[in-house]
C-alpha cells in the first residue's frame, strides 16, 4: 500500500536583535579673546565663539562658563579684571547661573557635512580705569561647557584671555590757585605763599610730563617756555600778572614745555604735584581777578 505524503510547509523564524539606537553626542571648542592693547582710559571690548557640533539636530542646549567670578588677566603679580557677557551692551554676565550670572542657550540644528552645528557669540569687556603697569597680561583657562542633549551627558573646552597694557595717565582733579584778598600793600607788595594741588594717577613705571599753559590772558611776548600770564578783571582791560612755579622757592617758572613742566613717574597709584604761585604786586581797579590754566599731562 502506497502512501501518499502531505506537504507541509515549516515556517523557520529568525528573530534578529535591533541595532542599539545610536546615542546624541556633541563637541564643543571655543576661541581665546585676545584684546589686544589696553589703557585706562576706555573700555576694551572683544568678541569670541563658542562651537557646538552635534550627529543629530538638537535644540535648546545650555552653554555654561565657569568660574563665574575673579575673572582677571595677570602679569608679574598684578590684575587685570575682565568679564564675558551673553549681549553686545555688556548688561548680562555669562556664567552657570550663580553669582549673578546666566547660562546660554543654543540649537545645533544647521547642517555641517553630516552633523549639525550651533554658534554662540562671546562678548568680552575689559572695563575701563585700571591703572596697572605695562605689561603682557593673560587669564587662566576658563570653562565652557553644553549639556542638554542626553541625560547627564555634557562635553567641555577651555580658553582663555589675554592683554597688553600700555599705559595710561589720567588727571582726577585741579585745584584753584587761590590769591584771596588783596590789600593796600599789594601796590608795593608781590603776593606769594599759595598753592594748588594737581591730582593725577600713571600706570606704574610711565614717565609722564605735566606741563601747564599760558592761560586765557596772555601778555604779549608770552610763550609756552615763558609764558606771561595774568588774570583779569571780567572783560576789562585790567589784569594782574601772575607767574607759576615748580617749586617753593620761586625759581623756576613751570611752562608748557616739556622741558619746563615737571617730569614724573607713574606709581599706579593716586599722586600729586604742587603748583606754587606768586601774584605780581600792581596798582588796578577792585573787583574779582581769574584765569584758566590749561593744565596736560603727556605720557
Amino acid at each position: 500500500m502506497s502512501k501518499v505524503g502531505k506537504p507541509f510547509a515549516l515556517l523557520v523564524c529568525l528573530l534578529l536583535a535591533g541595532a542599539a539606537y545610536a546615542q546624541t553626542t556633541c563637541t564643543i571648542t571655543a576661541t581665546n579673546l585676545a584684546f589686544g592693547s589696553y589703557n585706562a582710559s576706555s573700555s576694551t571690548a572683544q568678541i569670541g565663539t563658542i562651537n557646538i557640533t552635534c550627529n543629530r539636530s538638537r535644540t535648546g542646549l545650555t552653554v555654561t562658563i565657569t568660574p563665574d567670578t575673579g575673572r582677571n588677566m595677570r602679569w608679574s603679580g598684578n590684575n587685570l579684571a575682565y568679564d564675558l557677557y551673553t549681549n553686545a551692551s555688556h548688561t548680562t554676565r555669562w556664567g552657570d547661573g550663580g553669582s549673578g550670572t546666566v547660562a546660554a542657550t543654543v540649537n545645533a540644528n544647521t547642517r555641517c557635512g553630516s552633523n549639525y552645528c550651533g554658534t554662540l557669540t562671546v562678548y568680552g569687556l575689559i572695563p575701563a580705569g585700571q591703572i596697572v603697569p605695562l605689561g603682557t597680561y593673560s587669564g587662566t583657562a576658563l570653562t565652557a561647557t553644553v549639556s542638554g542633549y542626553g541625560e547627564g551627558r555634557q562635553a567641555s573646552t577651555t580658553f582663555s584671555a589675554s592683554a597688553t597694557v600700555i599705559g595710561n595717565c589720567t588727571i582726577s582733579a585741579v585745584g584753584t590757585m587761590n590769591f584771596g584778598n588783596l590789600g593796600m600793600s599789594f601796590i608795593t607788595t608781590d603776593k606769594t605763599g599759595v598753592s594748588a594741588t594737581i591730582n593725577y594717577t600713571c600706570s606704574a613705571g610711565m614717565s609722564a610730563t605735566l606741563t601747564l599753559g599760558q592761560g586765557s590772558n596772555p601778555a604779549a611776548g608770552s610763550s609756552g617756555t615763558a609764558p606771561l600770564r595774568r588774570m583779569r578783571l571780567g572783560a576789562t582791560a585790567n589784569y594782574i600778572r601772575y607767574n607759576l612755579y615748580t617749586n617753593n622757592t620761586y625759581s623756576t617758572v613751570w611752562g608748557n614745555t616739556a622741558a619746563t613742566g615737571v617730569q614724573t613717574t607713574g606709581t599706579g597709584s593716586g599722586q600729586t604735584a604742587l603748583v606754587y604761585g606768586t601774584a605780581l604786586h600792581a596798582t588796578v581797579p577792585a573787583g574779582s581777578y581769574s584765569d584758566i590754566v590749561v593744565v596736560t599731562i603727556t605720557f
